[in-house]
């Protein structure tokens, strides 16, 4: 699926498996960390299809993480697109309308949940200024049936007693942050958060580790991109803490170019990285006409660039497939794929 108007458009236990050394996404020839080669072939039919509108995004990631919670899981990821990919590449849209749009489908997610899985549900914001703003967006800090907005810390601006605090509210300082469990938690959605503010996460779990935390629509590789720079976490909390979390529902859909060898010599092609827990993962390729066609299934992860790889291959264009570059790109990998062995679960790339 590819979030566009043709793919996606608004219309009307057992206990989890130990963490083990990470498999797949890495270069041969590294022992320690082999590379799963993807195939193309094996599909079987019973795996499920990209989604085709939001209301079926809201019930398929419902019943996955579902699912991956009856398995033990604790930490889960959640990736979907809160847009369609014409009002997401629109450089008029802002970060309010990305934000508010997730809160609202986390809503609709907390709603099914309790239709399956009665309980209260809490969608957590991370600061009191972005919990107002949602509260604004839906119009109340309880949208729905025993699901409410809430902020996890208690030291935001509008708490600190203290110049010192003031200013660490304001600059985001780590050891400012004091974080408090909800009572009474079935689930936490956690949406809205930045690089800077994941270690709030990190404390959640230590402080309520029996209850699930859903990391919402987070775009954890952009985030997990700015670990180690100056100002933001280290890569120490992917491999202690974002290594943990599972992905129970995940799509991802882009926009590519192939090199051809002649005119046009570009050629501009869309694609889709899927995966419903406990299904393996696919990609797919856009083929015209609100369609869609399976290239790759994996058991573990896809790279993106494997993903864009699979899909450049599995273009019916003379030539396409035959850039040598893909071979090179193929085999570029992220920090945290190339350091895969150093992080403490594989659930992330399971």
């Amino acid at each position: 699926l590819a979030p566009s108007a043709a793919w996606l458009a608004p219309r009307a236990g057992s206990a989890a498996a130990a963490p083990r050394r990470p498999q797949g996404l890495l270069p041969p020839g590294q022992q320690a960390r082999p590379r799963s080669a993807l195939s193309a072939s094996g599909v079987e039919e019973d795996t499920s299809s990209p989604p085709q509108t939001f209301a079926e995004c809201v019930s398929d990631a419902a019943s996955s993480l579902l699912r991956a919670v009856d398995a033990g899981h604790k930490l889960i990821e959640v990736e979907f697109p809160p847009l369609s990919r014409e009002v997401l590449e629109d450089p008029n849209s802002s970060a309010y309308d990305l934000s508010s749009a997730n809160v609202r489908l986390a809503v609709k997610v907390c709603s099914k949940l309790t239709e399956q899985r009665p309980g209260f549900y809490r969608i957590v914001l991370p600061d009191r200024a972005e919990l107002d703003i949602a509260k604004d967006s839906e119009g109340s800090y309880a949208p729905a049936l025993n699901v409410t907005l809430n902020t996890i810390r208690n030291d935001s601006i509008g708490d600190a007693v203290s110049l010192d605090q003031i200013l660490m509210s304001i600059f985001g300082a780590r050891r400012s942050r004091n974080v408090v469990a909800l009572p009474n938690t079935a689930a936490y959605l956690a949406v809205a958060y930045s690089a800077q503010e994941l270690p709030d996460l990190e404390k959640l779990a230590e402080a309520d580790p029996d209850v699930p935390i859903v990391l919402f629509n987070l775009k954890l590789d952009q985030l997990r991109g700015d670990l180690g720079f100056p100002a933001f976490p280290p890569k120490e909390l992917h491999y202690r803490f974002l290594s943990r979390a599972i992905p129970a529902y995940f799509l991802l859909s882009k926009s590519y170019f192939a090199n051809l060898p002649g005119p046009p010599f570009l050629m501009t092609f869309a694609g889709a990285v899927f995966r419903k827990y406990p299904e393996p993962w696919q990609v797919f390729l856009e083929v015209g006409n609100g369609r869609n066609r399976r290239v790759v299934q994996s058991d573990t992860r896809p790279s993106q660039n494997q993903a864009r790889v699979a899909m450049t291959r599995a273009l019916q264009v003379d030539g396409a497939a035959d850039d040598k570059s893909l071979d090179v790109l193929e085999r570029s990998f992220t920090w945290w794929e190339e350091t895969a062995d150093k992080a403490e679960s594989d659930l992330w790339a399971s």
